[in-house]
């Protein structure tokens, strides 16, 4: 038997009742989990949520260990418990493993620009994760012979720290998005979501098509795709100095008619938007998205190719109308990699299989 669901998609009897349950239920489920995820996450709770998801595989993990050797690094890392560089901001290095700014405690080689915050180093080889149900992932990292970058399957960003990876399929998660679990809890709606697949109808957050992973309300059919999900809590932009927050409809103090400061387009008052508090600015999130677009790409990591006798550097912005050097075609997508010894900057493709 068929039913339609409020988005107006044709389900099944049995997923219906699924989605559905007992609102006071859920309020009680919510109130006695205190390890239900919370989206969207601030920035200092990046880390916090990955060493949760360690602390599942690490129960009998020696916590005083100050010197490890990771697989990920050739060098032995040393642990420190404190920021020990005075000059130097937390902010301004990220950690290899989950490319978020490196924060106490964390390990760090004494021979090169090389920082794992303690949880990556922690992260299980292999997990059955609830996103990928079919085939377990594994735990791949990157060093300095085998740079690679993926789009997680999840958040739909690229990113080129660790990753969780199918053998069988292509299928990749970030760190962040591996540490989430199915049931998370978004402050855009009043009831826990949960993880479904190919639910075929609009996002209530950016008003797409839904495809792949999204997140479904079990009471109301309140649909979000993973990548809205994930959006940070606050953007920047060079259009406005101030930070700019995520936010929900309704919009009681909004005209009838705002339009976004990027596209000058009108914005939709039913979807979500980033706004400035300060000066009364709005924009469309997907807008927004291109300037987040590498939130997990950590920009200035230098690897060997394999068919170039320098190091090459990852750079985030080539010159406009630019071509690679490597097979002279204008520059398609970002990152960039440059080589400073002979002044070339190549794309990714030439990095994998042309000599230049």
């Amino acid at each position: 038997m068929q039913i339609f669901c409020p988005c107006g998609v044709a389900t099944s009897k049995t997923e219906t009742v699924r989605l559905r349950g007992s609102k006071s239920e859920t309020k009680a489920k919510e109130d006695l989990d205190p390890n239900l995820i919370n989206l969207p996450l601030l920035p200092v709770k990046y880390v916090e949520l990955i060493s949760q998801f360690s602390k599942k595989f690490n129960l009998g993990e020696n916590p005083s260990v100050t010197e490890v050797n990771h697989f990920s690094h050739d060098h032995p890392l040393i642990l420190s418990e404190v920021q020990s560089n005075k000059d130097v901001k937390n902010d301004e290095i990220s950690c290899n493993g989950c490319v978020e700014p490196i924060s106490a405690p964390f390990y760090s080689c004494a021979q090169c620009s090389f920082h794992l915050h303690k949880c990556c180093v922690q992260l299980p080889e292999t997990v059955q994760h609830p996103f990928h149900q079919r085939h377990p992932l594994y735990l791949r990292g990157q060093g300095p012979d085998n740079f690679y970058y993926f789009k997680c399957n999840n958040c739909n960003k690229l990113c080129n720290g660790f990753s969780f990876n199918c053998a069988g399929c292509y299928f990749s998660l970030d760190v962040t998005c591996a540490s989430l679990s199915d049931t998370i809890k978004h402050e855009a709606h009043e009831h826990q979501l949960i993880h479904i697949r190919s639910p075929n109808c609009l996002c209530n957050a950016c008003g797409e098509y839904l495809s792949g992973l999204a997140l479904a309300c079990k009471i109301c059919g309140f649909y979000i795709s993973n990548h809205c999900a994930m959006l940070p809590h606050t953007a920047r932009h060079r259009y406005d100095e101030h930070p700019l927050y995520l936010s929900y409809p309704p919009f009681d103090d909004h005209p009838n008619k705002f339009y976004c400061e990027i596209c000058e387009k009108e914005i939709d008052p039913k979807l979500w938007l980033y706004r400035c508090r300060d000066c009364c600015l709005s924009f469309h999130t997907r807008c927004i998205s291109p300037v987040e677009d590498y939130p997990n790409f950590k920009f200035g990591k230098t690897f060997k190719a394999r068919h170039h006798p320098d190091l090459l550097m990852v750079v985030r912005e080539t010159m406009e109308d630019s071509k690679c050097d490597g097979c002279s075609e204008y520059f398609d997508d970002k990152p960039a990699f440059e080589c400073e010894a002979c002044n070339t900057m190549v794309c990714r493709r030439c990095t994998l299989y042309a000599d230049f």
